[in-house]
């Protein structure tokens, strides 16, 4: 094992199943890199990869009883739910039962649970789901340690979520993500892929009452992809 995770560029799907097979033994060393090649799956995104590295996680993690259900697992079940289409409402739920008992949640999972409450919502036209996406966008934008760009997704999905009936509230969410996003560092890649659907989502809100600016916008959309 010590040759496998030792390299400077270490192959983590090897290493994750050297140890799956080690045994009992080895089941939290398991657990953990199972879930690193986990995240190194959905990044690919590889649906299929990831789903069973997943799966073998859990198997270690039964086996040297931690829980299954923290928030490291369901992040990852989001983003495969996320990338996959799959059991979106399922994991959307798992992430609003999580929250009821925990006190502390970080902005990161409310990020990831706003975004699972707005993917089943719209696979579903589900109102109660849009709602919940509200009300947790509301909690991360308010978190005393959510950054700038989390504020921004906040604003982003509240804006989505709402009803289009409520069109000036969509509106001022919109803008008030597209403003704290506006004068971010261009370096800053994650902002401005953000910025990218911010722009497209607050142009498709203006395109009825105020084209000029949704054509603006389209346009700036496009320029930063």
């Amino acid at each position: 094992a010590s040759a496998l995770t030792g390299r400077p560029n270490i192959d983590i799907f090897a290493v994750a199943k050297h140890y799956y097979a080690a045994g009992s033994g080895s089941a939290t060393e398991g657990m953990n890199y199972c879930l690193q090649a986990a995240q190194a799956a959905v990044q690919q995104p590889a649906v299929s990869e990831t789903r069973e590295y997943i799966k073998m996680a859990r198997e270690c993690a039964n086996v040297a009883g931690f829980d299954e259900d923290n928030p490291e697992f369901i992040t990852l079940e989001c983003h495969l739910a996320h990338i996959s289409g799959e059991g979106r409402a399922e994991i959307a739920q798992k992430c609003i039962d999580r929250l009821e008992v925990d006190p502390e949640p970080t902005p990161e999972f409310l990020l990831i649970t706003v975004r699972s409450c707005y993917d089943a919502a719209m696979d579903q036209r589900d109102q109660n789901l849009f709602a919940q996406a509200v009300k947790i966008g509301e909690q991360l934008i308010s978190h005393p340690k959510a950054k700038l760009i989390d504020q921004a997704d906040g604003f982003h999905f509240i804006g989505l979520s709402l009803s289009p009936k409520e069109i000036e509230l969509r509106e001022q969410n919109l803008t008030r993500a597209f403003d704290l996003l506006d004068n971010i560092d261009s370096d800053d890649t994650a902002a401005q892929a953000l910025l990218a659907r911010v722009s497209n989502s607050l142009a498709l809100q203006l395109e009825r009452d105020n084209p000029v600016e949704s054509n603006r916008l389209y346009q700036k959309s496009i320029d930063i992809k």
